[in-house]
């Protein structure tokens, strides 16, 4: 790199300020004045090209920063809400995932030990399990909790897809701003809603804050209304970033053996 711009990018410059040159009229009137035009256009681009990648980086450098310790969330949008704390170096977390619905809303407890975890459900019955109890989920025997509305336990808002997502940026006085490609990393929709999106897929609108130390605090994006599903604002924020974690075991009357029902549905 020189000076932020790679040295291919120089010689695409350079290159074309040649050309506009070579073409210029023989009177001189008419040509310097199109090829000055021509090289300052180029570099221009080329200038905000390299201050889009280096807002890029600042967002995924935020997002690294954040999961090096510990931290509370908020995430809402759509009929989704999610809460809870993370520490990911000490492999444990307390995640609520609701999502709402006519009568009784469907929500998953979940409390993350390493590979073991504890559920609790409402609003679904599991045969097996009597309400209000917590199941014991041994995590080498599943997948994950995307059927639970928790695609990753030790990553509940998305933070990574939303760095590896971002294709343009820019800075703002709180954070960036730019825009996502979710055919690069789905952040929040499943597959099928992100095809339902079309072309716009590839260019949804976010926002992220980042605070004096580097670490992210909080993002949103608007996604576009596709197919049946309304436009939708989905919003997280990010507090107590490096406050200690605890997340204890449910006491062992409130717990039993998760059923293989459950492991089968864990299994996507």
């Amino acid at each position: 790199m020189v000076g932020g711009m790679s040295v291919r990018r120089i010689a695409v410059v350079l290159l074309v300020a040649g050309l506009a040159s070579g073409c210029s009229g023989s009177d001189g009137k008419d040509g310097g004045g199109k090829g000055a035009d021509a090289t300052a256009s180029a570099a221009a681009a080329a200038s905000a090209s390299a201050a889009s990648a280096r807002a890029v980086d600042e967002l995924k450098a935020a997002v690294t920063k954040l999961n090096a310790a510990s931290y509370t969330y908020t995430m809402k949008g759509g009929e989704i809400t999610n809460a809870g704390s993370v520490d990911r170096p000490g492999r444990q977390a307390t995640i609520t995932a609701s999502v709402a619905a006519a009568g009784e809303p469907f929500r998953v407890e979940l409390l993350v030990l390493d590979k073991e975890y504890f559920a609790k459900v409402t609003g679904l019955q599991i045969p097996g399990v009597q309400a209000g109890k917590w199941m014991r989920i041994d995590g080498n025997r599943i997948k994950g909790f995307k059927a639970f509305n928790v695609p990753e336990v030790l990553d509940p808002t998305f933070s990574e897809a939303l760095g590896k997502a971002a294709t343009t940026a820019e800075r703002t006085p709180t954070g960036v701003k730019g825009t996502l490609d979710l055919t690069q990393g789905a952040v929040l929709l499943d597959i099928g809603e992100v095809r339902q999106l079309g072309e716009r897929a590839r260019a949804v609108p976010f926002e992220a804050t980042i605070d004096a130390q580097g670490r992210l605090t909080g993002w949103k994006m608007t996604v576009a209304a596709a197919g049946a599903r309304k436009e939708a604002v989905y919003e997280t924020a990010y507090t107590g970033l490096g406050a200690p974690v605890t997340v204890a075991r449910p006491p062992a009357g409130q717990v039993v053996e998760a059923p293989a029902m459950v492991y089968d549905i864990l299994q996507a």
